[in-house]
């Protein structure tokens, strides 16, 4: 891995200096674990946060990421070539166990009208949440 400018950007990244295959271990962060989030640090548990400051802190967020974080170990999601940028997402286990605890529910609520003259017609809707954050970042990509 290196750190070097980002193409057509002012900022930095990390950068594959070899070719990983999908699950490859590329990288272990070490550093101070912080109880909060701190400039420069990576979420790799519940209120734990480290400061990486070989790599990891300057590893950037991707809504399409190649890489995951668990724990304190970096895995390839997918075949990542030499000279692609390294980039993560939230762990999706973390952002299904805190951040979206309803995946995979149909919930129903009602809508109040849009404007005072319907005003007895409200609407009921039902929306069948995503069973999983991969299939919600599915829905969403851009």
């Amino acid at each position: 891995m290196e750190i070097r400018n980002i193409k057509n950007s002012n900022n930095i990244g990390v950068f594959a200096t070899k070719k990983y295959n999908k699950d490859d271990l590329i990288y272990t962060l070490t550093g101070k674990i912080h109880d909060k989030q701190i400039e420069g640090t990576i979420c790799v548990g519940n209120n734990m946060y480290i400061c990486d400051k070989e790599y990891g802190m300057y590893i950037n967020h991707s809504i399409d990421p190649n890489i995951t974080i668990h724990n304190k170990e970096i895995f390839a999601l997918h075949d990542i070539n030499i000279n692609d940028e390294l980039v993560f997402n939230f762990d999706n286990e973390k952002l299904e166990k805190y951040f979206l605890p309803d995946f995979g529910k149909t919930i129903h609520f009602t809508l109040p009208p849009l404007h005072m003259i319907n005003h007895y017609n409200f609407i009921t809707q039902t929306v069948e949440l995503p069973k999983t954050s991969n299939e919600l970042l599915e829905k969403i990509k851009i």
